[in-house]
């Protein structure tokens, strides 16, 4: 793998608005691979909003959620770390 990118995108309309993360490899044969990471979505409150409301609360929603993904990511990339590291020094005893 020679790069890794996370997307998100945010659209809204009168009746939901809605997220959607993904994640873009791309390989050393310059190869690129897209995967869905989470989506959200939500209807739209009964009270009339504008467009333009609506739009910045689904751009809320995508903070939300790429705060929620961060932290998760971050906590999978420490335990991966820490399994290396541990093979590295049992390789080490032996």
């Amino acid at each position: 793998m020679t790069g890794c990118q996370i997307h998100h995108f945010a659209d809204a309309s009168n009746y939901a608005f809605g997220v959607v993360s993904y994640v873009c490899f791309t390989n050393v044969n310059q190869d690129v691979h897209f995967a869905l990471i989470l989506s959200k979505s939500r209807v739209s409150p009964p009270k009339k909003a504008t467009i333009p409301r609506l739009e910045l609360t689904a751009a809320i929603l995508t903070v939300r959620l790429f705060k929620v993904l961060f932290k998760k990511m971050f906590q999978l990339v420490s335990i991966h770390l820490r399994q290396t590291e541990l093979l590295k020094s049992e390789r080490a005893l032996v």
